[in-house]
């Protein structure tokens, strides 16, 4: 029997989402212990309930975002895994930066009506940490009527010893 590549991978995906036998990361990724109308405990910005919602009135325009921040004691030089589901209605336009200089960004594919898990795989340059914290910041840069993001994840991709 053959399978072709595009069903091997649409078989395989869901295994790249499953835990990475590490320590979370991320402090209430998927908003549960958050109050709703107030800034997630950790984060600096707004939400919604149980889930992050963002919605941004600003075409794109230069030094003109919505953000959402939070620094976490990572280690430098480590490679780590953040991952999350989104949906969304009319989002142009969203990413995150990493790191205290933006200079590391993932934008990533545009988000539909229904959750959909996203992730990027990056190292923590040993240069981008800031009083030993490292910064991670979603940014929408563009107009989102409305943007959902949950299940925020963060763990390291280092090898278990």
């Amino acid at each position: 029997m053959r399978i072709s590549i595009k069903y091997t991978v649409l078989l395989l995906s869901p295994f790249l989402f499953l835990p990475l036998a590490a320590q979370e990361l991320m402090p209430d990724g998927s908003f549960e212990k958050s109050t709703p109308g107030k800034a997630p405990a950790h984060w600096q910005g707004t939400q919604g309930a149980n889930a992050l919602r963002i919605i941004s009135r600003s075409p794109a325009r230069p030094h003109r975002f919505t953000q959402l921040s939070i620094t976490l004691p990572l280690k430098p030089g480590e490679r780590y895994r953040l991952q999350y589901k989104a949906k969304g209605k009319n989002v142009a336009g969203f990413n995150w930066s990493f790191g205290k200089s933006w200079k590391l960004r993932f934008r990533p594919a545009p988000v539909s009506e229904k959750f959909e898990p996203f992730f990027f795989d990056f190292s923590a340059a040993a240069e981008e940490f800031s009083n030993g914290k490292y910064l991670i910041q979603l940014l929408a840069d563009d107009i989102a009527d409305e943007l959902v993001i949950d299940e925020i994840s963060l763990v390291s991709l280092a090898p278990k010893v």
